[in-house]
């Protein structure tokens, strides 16, 4: 008989097919829903303002972003691409990296023809494009390929999109780099 159970679960063992909760009780299950719920990467006001608004506020709020001159955006949905045009119209001396698992850019819009428009706009505005890798770790100023390959720079900005919300240290070894919970 199926039922829900509010509380803080302290630990998960996928092998026995039980966590425990804060208060120590033990329970098992059949299939574990992990419900931690998300945030956007960004603050979302930043998109609803002009692009000289937008770049002011980036600015206020991470100082290191505006002052950056190597970066490397992990994402390449609209928030990646936004992200990336917004650097190339701060200077054309940046050097941008987008990063994406997807073989080409805007592949959640789902037309080809777009994402190659967006594919070629990139180029042409002279920001790198590392498509088809995942990003096995990621650090303030470096991140490293499925690959193994080393990217760094002055700043990473993740623009996965939605993130999710983290589960506790305990529980982090269930998830991945974006800190969403790995399926079993």
């Amino acid at each position: 008989m199926p039922f829900f159970r509010q509380g803080e679960v302290t630990t998960i063992d996928p092998d026995t097919r039980s966590l425990t909760l804060s208060n120590g009780d033990v329970m098992g299950f059949d299939y574990l829903v992990i419900a931690t719920g998300s945030t956007t990467a960004l603050p979302t006001e930043i998109f609803s303002v002009s692009g000289a608004d937008a770049r002011r506020k980036i600015a206020e709020i991470m100082p290191d972003y505006a002052a950056a001159k190597r970066v490397i955006i992990v994402g390449e949905g609209p928030v990646g691409v936004e992200m990336a045009g917004e650097y190339r119209d701060l200077s054309p001396d940046i050097e941008i990296t987008v990063v994406s698992s997807a073989d080409a850019p805007m592949t959640t819009v789902g037309n080809p023809k777009f994402s190659a428009r967006v594919a070629n706009l990139l180029m042409r505005q002279n920001i790198n494009r590392i498509g088809g890798k995942t990003v096995r770790e990621m650090g303030d100023t470096h991140v490293i390929l499925s690959d193994g390959t080393r990217l760094d720079g002055d700043i990473v900005v993740k623009a996965v999109g939605i993130t999710p919300i983290q589960v506790g240290s305990n529980l982090s070894h269930l998830t991945g780099w974006t800190g969403a919970v790995r399926s079993a």
